[in-house]
């Protein structure tokens, strides 16, 4: 018997899927343009109390460069908007004072899967550089956002794992 892995296919289940924390584990490796190393770190996410099937993506932890002479605490942070087919990636400009709510800034990228496939691919430009990225679910509880970076400025590839807190998922695994 095959193991068939974990695929949401709608807002709805990519928001049940994405809601909770996250272990981070991040490789950079640049030619051009960035800093090759990696981050290690966690990520939450919650519901948006005044945006309705919207989810605050936070994520905080630290860069180390290979050679070890940058050490960077670092964070990031995403809305998904669950409400759209595809589900719509949007960057956060700022974390508001007072009631909390983030500013939601450009469109990043809009996340599709089918139910045959765990894999969805997206492209972002950044001025001339283009981001070609892949989505792939590995299971219910672990997930992988990769990119390739090209373009005038950058050349290099950067590959995430997600681990579910408390899923068993161990903090070094990185295949």
């Amino acid at each position: 018997m095959t193991s068939r892995k974990f695929v949401p296919t709608s807002g709805p289940d990519v928001q049940k899927f994405l809601l909770g924390a996250w272990h981070v584990h991040r490789s950079l490796v640049y030619r051009a343009g960035g800093y090759t190393g990696r981050f290690v770190g966690r990520a939450t996410v919650e519901p948006l109390a005044d945006r309705a099937n919207t989810l605050l993506y936070h994520e905080h932890g630290v860069f180390t460069s290979a050679d070890g002479s940058k050490v960077i605490d670092t964070f990031q942070h995403y809305a998904f908007r669950c409400d759209k087919s595809p589900v719509q990636v949007y960057f956060v400009e700022r974390q508001a004072a007072g009631d909390g709510s983030p500013d939601l800034g450009g469109h990043f990228v809009d996340i599709s899967f089918n139910d045959s496939h765990p894999e969805c691919a997206f492209t972002h430009p950044c001025g001339a550089d283009v981001y070609s990225g892949t989505w792939t679910m590995l299971s219910a509880g672990a997930f992988r956002w990769s990119w390739q970076i090209r373009g005038p400025k950058k050349d290099g590839e950067i590959s995430t794992f997600y681990s579910r807190v408390g899923a068993g998922g161990t903090d070094n695994d990185m295949d």
